[in-house]
């Protein structure tokens, strides 16, 4: 199977740069729990467009537990419609 690669993997480093060191815990985290090292970059990738959506919403640091229930009604609602309209 090939490996995918990412064009722009410094650019992941740079958008989440903003929540460090808590990315770096983060990634500690999943390798304690046996995650692989392809899904951490994955997660890793994942988080870090959460963490454009919340910085264009006007989240900061200081407000990242309501930027994430924030965005955890966004794809709730977002979630809905995909099961209602299938």
């Amino acid at each position: 199977m090939t490996k995918r690669k990412y064009r722009h993997r410094r650019s992941i480093n740079v958008r989440i740069n903003w929540l460090q060191p808590h990315v770096d815990g983060f990634k500690e985290w999943l390798s304690q729990r046996n995650y692989s090292p392809a899904t951490i970059v994955e997660v890793v990738r994942l988080l870090a467009l959460w963490s454009d959506w919340v910085r264009a919403t006007g989240f900061e640091i200081d407000t990242l537990a309501v930027g994430f229930a924030a965005s955890a009604s966004v794809f709730q609602v977002r979630a809905f419609h995909v099961l209602t309209e299938a």
